[in-house]
């Protein structure tokens, strides 16, 4: 799901499309569904117009005008890894569009998980556009380093970093 985090006043939330990718360069993973949980979509602007492949039509959410949020949930038709993902803009009002969200991925628990906040986004100006590709997990920070006494060599156990992906389970929801 890709929850917008409110910052601007707005009337609604929109987007024409949400391709997910496994691999790079490869085709979009396939899409068994989408809503909008707690979502205020007209009956021809619903949330499944954001998977169906097509730019021209577009998923539209009024709640976040009162509510402050939108999610949009993505169920995908079988497990698979997501490595990055794109949305695009809607035909109409800029100001609908997206400049932060939060890309996360139900847990086995059924909980959810952040893969990645995104801030700060300047959508394209063109209408039915892509944002451009991003990576669905942001790589984790090193922790601080440690000051120790100086050995005047290098080891590999002097610095941390953990590059994690995640796989989204048949009939789970990528959020």
């Amino acid at each position: 799901s890709v929850r917008d985090v409110p910052g601007k006043r707005r009337d609604g939330m929109q987007l024409s499309e949400v391709l997910l990718f496994a691999e790079v360069g490869a085709p979009p993973l396939v899409v068994s569904g989408a809503s909008n949980p707690g979502g205020a979509s007209p009956s021809n602007q619903p949330a499944s117009a954001a998977v169906d492949g097509d730019t021209s039509t577009k998923w539209f959410d009024a709640s976040i005008a009162t509510a402050g949020a939108s999610t949009l949930v993505i169920e995908l038709a079988a497990a698979a890894p997501l490595l990055e993902y794109e949305i695009f803009s809607a035909n109409d009002n800029t100001k609908r569009d997206p400049t932060a969200w939060r890309l996360e991925r139900r847990r086995a628990d059924g909980g959810w998980e952040v893969m990645s906040a995104v801030s700060g986004v300047v959508p394209p100006d063109a209408r039915r556009a892509g944002y451009g590709l991003m990576l669905a997990s942001a790589p984790k920070q090193p922790p601080p380093a440690t000051v120790t006494p100086p050995d005047d060599d290098v080891d590999e156990d002097d610095f941390w970093w953990d590059d994690v992906g995640g796989d989204f389970s048949s009939g789970a929801a990528a959020e």
